[in-house]
C-alpha cells in the first residue's frame, strides 16, 4: 500500500503554540515501537535541519561616514564625521535576489569639525555650567533593511543595493525625554532613510 505522506503533512494544520508536537508523537510512537519489538539496545536518532531561508549570522558592521552641513543661518558650512557600529541578528531571504534584516540596530558617535565646539567645556564659562561635550554626541538608534543582490552578469559597479530606515536618539535628546514629561517622543526621537550600496 503506498501512502502520499506529503500530501498528508500538507494537509495538517498545527497550531502555532504547540511547534514540537509532531517530534513528541515520533518520539513516543518510536518508544513504543522499539518495546514492541522488544530490542533492548533501541536507538531513536533526531535530526533537526534549520530553515534556510533563515541565516543567523550576528552580523556586525561598521560604518565610517563624513558628513556636510550646509551654514544656513551660520558663519559658514561644517564638516562632520561619524563611527557606526551595526548589529543585524538575522537575515531572511525572501527570494528573487531580495532578503531583509528585520532588525538592525546599534550605536555611532558623531563630532562635528570646528573651533566653536569643544569636548572640555572652556575656561570662559563657569565650572559645570554645560556639563556636557558640545563636539561629540552619542546615539542610539534601531531600524530594518531591505537589500537587494544585484545578478553578477548584470552588476556595473555596485555588488548589492540596501534601502534602510532607523529610528534613532542622542544622549542629550534621551536626558531630555526621560526629565521632561511634557515632551512627545516625536519630541526626541529622529528618522532617517536611505541607500547603501556594497561595491566589494
Amino acid at each position: 500500500m503506498k501512502m502520499n505522506f506529503k500530501g498528508l503533512v500538507d494537509l495538517h494544520t498545527l497550531p502555532k503554540t504547540t511547534p514540537l508536537l509532531p517530534l513528541y508523537e515520533a518520539i513516543i510512537n518510536s518508544i513504543q515501537s522499539i518495546e514492541d519489538a522488544q530490542i533492548s539496545n533501541g536507538k531513536i536518532e533526531i535530526i533537526v535541519e534549520r530553515d534556510k531561508q533563515m541565516n543567523l549570522f550576528n552580523q556586525w558592521e561598521t560604518d565610517i561616514l563624513l558628513g556636510f552641513i550646509p551654514k544656513y543661518s551660520s558663519k559658514k558650512a561644517k564638516v562632520t564625521m561619524t563611527l557606526k557600529q551595526n548589529y543585524m541578528p538575522w537575515s531572511i531571504n525572501i527570494g528573487k535576489g531580495f532578503s531583509t534584516e528585520p532588525l538592525a540596530c546599534g550605536l555611532y558617535v558623531n563630532t562635528v569639525f570646528g573651533n566653536q565646539f569643544w569636548v572640555n567645556e572652556p575656561e570662559r564659562y563657569p565650572k559645570g555650567y554645560y556639563g556636557f561635550s558640545s563636539k561629540v554626541r552619542i546615539h542610539v538608534f534601531m531600524g530594518q533593511r531591505l537589500t537587494y543582490d544585484i545578478d553578477p552578469n548584470r552588476r556595473f559597479l555596485a555588488k548589492s543595493v540596501t534601502f534602510f530606515y532607523e529610528i534613532s536618539t542622542c544622549d542629550l535628546y534621551l536626558i531630555s525625554g526621560v526629565t521632561n514629561s511634557y515632551l512627545r517622543p516625536r519630541d526626541y526621537l529622529s528618522l532617517s532613510f536611505g541607500l547603501k550600496f556594497q561595491w566589494l
